[in-house]
C-alpha cells in the first residue's frame, strides 16, 4: 500500500524528472521532455536523490528540477481558455515520490477528459521545459 495522498506540494519543494537523452540539448530541457496529460516527477520529500528519477524508466541519463514556484505563469493561450501548471501528489504501490505536474483551466481544475488544443500543446510544453533545471 502507497502512503496517504497529499493535497497540496509545497511550492519549494523540487520536483525531479528523469530525463531520456534526446529530452535535452546541453542545459537547455526540450518540449519532448513533457507529457501533456501529466509529467511524471519524483517529490524531494520522499527520494531527495534526484538520480532516483533516472531509475523509474529505463533509458534516463539526465535529470532536471523544478519547483512549483517556478512554474510558468498562468497562459492565455489563442482563441481558447487560461492554463496554468500545477503538481499533484500520486504516490503508488511502487514509487512514494511520485507526482505529476499537469496544465489545468484557470479556475477549472483537473480533467483528465480535456482535451487540449493542438495548437497549444506545443506553446504549453515549451513553458514547462523552459522552467527546467538540468541537474546531472
Amino acid at each position: 500500500m502507497s502512503r496517504p495522498v497529499e493535497p497540496n506540494i509545497p511550492a519549494d519543494e523540487d520536483l525531479y524528472r528523469g530525463l531520456l537523452p534526446e529530452w535535452i540539448d546541453g542545459d537547455v530541457v526540450l518540449p519532448e521532455a513533457i507529457d501533456i496529460r501529466g509529467t511524471s516527477v519524483n517529490r524531494h520529500k520522499y527520494k531527495s536523490d534526484p538520480r532516483d528519477a533516472m531509475n523509474v524508466a529505463r533509458g534516463r541519463t539526465r535529470v532536471a528540477s523544478v519547483c512549483a514556484r517556478d512554474f510558468p505563469q498562468p497562459l492565455i493561450v489563442e482563441s481558447g481558455p487560461t492554463y496554468q501548471f500545477q503538481a499533484f501528489d500520486l504516490p503508488d504501490e511502487t514509487n512514494d515520490a511520485h507526482a505529476e505536474i499537469r496544465p489545468i483551466r484557470l479556475g477549472i481544475g483537473w480533467n483528465p477528459n480535456h482535451t487540449i488544443a493542438s495548437r497549444n500543446k506545443a506553446l504549453l510544453k515549451k513553458a514547462l521545459a523552459d522552467k527546467m533545471r538540468p541537474l546531472l
